[in-house]
């Protein structure tokens, strides 16, 4: 292989990886507790990731789960979110709602939704948001949403993005759980 080969092989491996992760990022980069966040890949901190839910949930219920990632400065968006209880476990489940901005993968028990391609909405200015619903199966004490954000400058490489992390914790609606000693007396009668 001569020089200039070399080169361009070379230019071509970079150019691949700094495109690489449009399509959604690799799972476990939430920034929860053992995993990594957005600057595994992208080298800069700044902009907000806002995560906002329900402050209580009840099982068999459905939520919607949004993140917003805003930078005054950004051209191009990423996040990947995870919802877990407080042993770290998969909380619920999620339902993807938009099929065109978010998807979901599943890996180690855990779901993450993430940006698409398209959900990266490249070239557009200030702020993205993606939505998703999630729904508990049973009561799991507080459940956290995690979120990684990615604020980028749309260039094509991953310098000169800004990272950031959100969080938002849902507690179980203690109004909605019914006393067990309640449920006993209640079928004595029945």
């Amino acid at each position: 292989m001569n020089k200039s080969t070399v080169v361009l092989v070379s230019f071509f491996m970079v150019s691949a990886s700094a495109f690489a992760f449009s399509g959604g990022p690799p799972d476990g980069k939430t920034g929860a507790p053992g995993e990594g966040t957005c600057n595994d890949c992208h080298d800069g901190s700044g902009g907000t990731t806002t995560v906002s839910g329900p402050d209580t949930y009840v099982p068999g219920t459905a939520y919607t789960i949004e993140v917003e990632v805003a930078d005054s400065s950004a051209m191009r968006w990423g996040f990947e979110a995870v919802v877990l209880d407080e042993n770290g476990d998969q909380a619920g489940s999620v339902t993807i709602t938009d099929p065109t901005n978010p998807q979901d993968s599943t890996s180690g028990g855990k779901t993450y939704v993430k940006h698409t391609s398209a959900g990266t909405f490249p070239g557009t200015g200030g702020s993205a948001t993606w939505s998703f619903d999630w729904e508990p199966d049973a009561y799991v004490g507080i459940v956290t949403v995690y979120a990684a954000g990615n604020s980028a400058n749309n260039d094509g490489s991953t310098t000169g993005d800004k990272t950031s992390l959100g969080t938002w914790n849902i507690d179980p609606d203690d109004t909605a759980v019914e006393p067990a000693s309640f449920g006993k007396v209640k079928s004595m009668y029945n």
